[in-house]
């Protein structure tokens, strides 16, 4: 079996293919978007001919040991052959006749290695993403990339500092953010990971939460989300964004600000007497964040192919649940 088939089979892969001896023709599928991927050696890499290369992201799936044939005849020189090789590899003379030869492939077009381990960031999620390391998406996320990396780290806590693993490259992922959450340009998973659940405004009396809703000017609101936030309430009133949650509802208690808006998941352990709230949005899908790289566009098309083929319907649609 040749290695392109024995690379489909291994990978049980049930989708539709077809050969083409012709690299040209390869190349010119390829940039009609014609076909989705191509399965070649890395001497065809070199011949490629793309329109976009940078368009493109090329994978390793598997080496191969290559020989060189000699006739019975020349058996003798096996060894000495060898020899010669040997030395050559070992001095690098190998790799100038590769480059005087244009042997290497295009540096846009060279593989990129996935890290050994990936690290996923998030704001903790009860049920979603737990700061043990426990969570339907974190789940999720192992699934998916398991069987890539050896081992996958997560850090949950909020999203400033989620965003912010992301940017200082500490994280590869920020993982259960809305789509275009961040100003920064990052790119978006293309399907949802999951819901979340609804926003609503917290407030110490019915008095407060009704004067917050018709934007009174003295009032002040607190958030620990993204910036969209205050966005669901009138501009009239003053904001303040805090690291966390219970930052925003230790304010409300103290009688510092006027309002909270949060999940209710977040309402802290220590209230005895129930806050006034107003849902002010319905539930949002989720979705999976990563920088605008190289790295960031490799990690996202696994992450796309995985959600359209390799994971069950059954799993997404259990992450696709509103958190209650």
């Amino acid at each position: 079996m040749r290695a392109a088939e024995t690379v489909l089979t291994d990978a049980n892969f049930d989708k539709t293919t077809f050969r083409q001896s012709d690299i040209h023709q390869v190349s010119k599928l390829l940039n009609a978007e014609r076909i989705d991927a191509a399965l070649i050696a890395d001497f065809q890499l070199r011949n490629l001919e793309l329109s976009q290369p940078k368009d493109f992201i090329v994978y390793h799936v598997k080496s191969e040991v290559g020989f060189h044939y000699l006739h019975q005849k020349y058996k003798h020189l096996i060894e000495p052959l060898y020899q010669r090789l040997s030395l050559m590899q070992a001095s690098g003379r190998l790799s100038q006749l590769r480059q005087q030869f244009k042997l290497q492939a295009p540096e846009q077009l060279k593989p990129m290695p996935m890290p050994t381990e990936l690290t996923a960031a998030a704001a903790a999620r009860p049920g979603l993403t737990g700061a043990n390391g426990n969570g339907r998406l974190w789940q999720l996320i192992n699934t998916v990339y398991g069987d890539t990396v050896a081992g996958v780290n997560t850090l949950a806590s909020n999203w400033p500092r989620a965003l912010n693993a992301l940017l200082e490259d500490k994280a590869h992922m920020v993982v259960g953010v809305y789509k275009n959450q961040f100003d920064n340009e990052l790119l978006y998973s293309k399907k949802r990971i999951a819901m979340d659940d609804a926003l609503y405004l917290f407030a110490s009396d019915r008095t407060k939460k009704q004067a917050i809703l018709a934007g009174q000017e003295s009032h002040t609101v607190c958030y620990s989300g993204n910036e969209e936030l205050h966005k669901l309430l009138p501009d009239s009133l003053s904001f303040y964004r805090a690291n966390t949650s219970l930052d925003c509802f230790a304010l409300l208690d103290l009688n510092r600000i006027e309002g909270v808006i949060d999940y209710k998941y977040n309402l802290p352990d220590w209230v005895t007497t129930p806050y006034h709230r107003s849902r002010l949005r319905e539930p949002l899908p989720l979705y999976v964040a990563f920088k605008n790289n190289e790295l960031g566009a490799q990690l996202k098309a696994h992450l796309d192919r995985a959600l359209e083929s390799k994971l069950s319907p059954r799993f997404i649609s259990e992450n696709s649940n509103t958190i209650r």
